[in-house]
């Protein structure tokens, strides 16, 4: 919901999780705009010229990422070893086109990949980087996936690493800004908190940003047009989870895991002086 946020500000170009594209474009996914991503006329001039086969989703080992070595493998298939500097200059260039085609000044990536991020931080000479941290209450998540019938357990552990591991990155990228945002808080008070956001880029907050629905935005693999209703639109906190979410399941992640709740809470504390 964010990303659509963003993306009706007349300065940023909110584009969903662009790492996905090539992954949706061979199945044909829809565009958020309604159209396929094979007819999305904005999606075929940003990728005219780009070769999707390079731009394919990697990762790094544990090992490699607490060494902050150099080497990224291919999510899928063999353990083949991945150009990332490459990867990299090829989405220089699609930034760039989306800025061109779009008309606008910032590009917002929601991407959720942390060594994707750190990648292009590391590679990304030509880019001006902010890096934003977007944190929902982990049982919250947890409950998203429990309710799928999925694993409560595997999940919260999900949810500490990939927190713990943004944490890393942030601490070996000083020089990089980065911005922390809770979930929870962007629900309740969004324009606080997107003059927060805004401020990093020297961008004043527009009111109609709240207006989604007065846009067509370009979101990869997203169905914003097929689904969306008046009522859904409306940005609110989803907590089903607090009475939902079963006794036990509480018990073990406050137990385990909610040492990292606490502490983003009193992060947000700090950040608007609450």
């Amino acid at each position: 919901m964010i990303d659509l946020v963003m993306d009706s500000h007349s300065k940023i170009a909110g584009v969903g999780e662009l790492s996905h594209y090539c992954k949706h474009l061979p199945t044909d996914e829809p565009c958020s705009c309604g159209e396929r991503l094979k007819n999305c006329s904005f999606w075929q001039k940003v990728f005219k010229n780009i070769d999707c086969s390079k731009l394919k989703i990697f990762y790094r080992s544990g090992v490699n990422f607490l060494l902050n070595k150099k080497k990224y493998l291919y999510y899928a298939g063999k353990e083949k070893e991945f150009n990332a500097d490459e990867y990299v200059r090829l989405i220089e260039k699609v930034y760039k086109n989306i800025l061109f085609y779009s008309g606008k000044e910032v590009v917002f990536d929601s991407s959720k990949d942390p060594d994707r991020a750190e990648a292009i931080i590391r590679f990304g000479k030509d880019l001006d980087i902010v890096l934003l941290h977007l944190v929902r209450n982990g049982k919250g998540v947890s409950y998203s996936n429990i309710r799928l019938g999925r694993s409560s357990f595997r999940f919260m552990k999900k949810w500490l690493f990939l927190n713990l591991k943004i944490e890393i990155i942030k601490l070996r990228n000083r020089k990089v800004k980065n911005i922390f945002v809770s979930y929870e808080d962007f629900t309740k008070n969004q324009k606080e908190v997107l003059c927060y956001i805004l401020s990093s880029f020297d961008l004043l907050f527009e009111p109609e940003m709240l207006n989604i629905r007065n846009y067509t935005h370009h979101q990869p693999g997203g169905n914003f047009k097929l689904r969306i209703t008046e009522k859904s639109s409306i940005i609110k906190t989803d907590e089903v989870w607090k009475t939902k979410m079963s006794i036990k399941d509480k018990v073990v992640f406050n137990t385990l895991f909610g040492w990292l709740n606490l502490f983003y809470k009193i992060k947000v504390k700090i950040n608007y002086g609450k």
